[in-house]
């Protein structure tokens, strides 16, 4: 009788991890081993696996009308935080295309949720390099407090000249 109920004791045991999502390897539930049952491996519980605690979310950038406008030019991108002015969260460059359309880009996690940002940009029409006033042509566009992955289309003609090229540190 006792051997009887120590199986059911441990059947009970058994089907209570079971139902609680533990695989029995990890006790975690999700089976990354980290502990928090997120799912990425990173043990911070926010899911992005970056290992940081923030939950981040990715840009990405359509612009229209560019190739028409800078065949074979240049775009440099740079992402700066509202509340953080020493430095870009991100840059990166897009060449365009002799003859295309549009231009695209993504920055897979740079947005941080609740953080607000600008992003400038400037096509190199003067070819060096450099953001050069009066020279490259140059944008900005304000993104608000950031609460899920932010899409940003964008024409040619709208806002030209809001840019500035004093945000573009590393690419000058």
């Amino acid at each position: 009788m006792r051997k009887i109920s120590s199986l059911f004791f441990l059947l009970g045991i058994l089907s209570l991890a079971v139902a609680c999502g533990d695989d029995g390897t990890t006790g975690d539930g999700d089976g990354d081993g980290d502990g928090d049952g997120d799912g990425d491996g990173d043990g911070d519980g926010d899911g992005d696996g970056d290992g940081d605690g923030d939950v981040t979310f990715d840009l990405t950038w359509d612009g229209n009308m560019y190739g028409q406008n800078h065949n074979g030019d240049t775009i440099f991108f740079s992402l700066w935080d509202d509340a953080n002015t020493a430095a870009p969260v991100a840059e990166t460059t897009v060449n365009v295309v002799q003859g295309g359309g549009g231009v695209t880009f993504a920055l897979t996690d740079a947005l941080t949720e609740g953080a607000a940002y600008t992003l400038y940009w400037f096509a190199d029409v003067g070819g060096g390099a450099v953001c050069e006033m009066g020279t490259d042509h140059h944008w900005s566009q304000t993104i608000a407090a950031v609460s899920a992955q932010v899409d940003i289309t964008h024409n040619h003609g709208d806002g030209f000249g809001t840019g500035d090229c004093t945000k573009h540190p590393n690419q000058q």
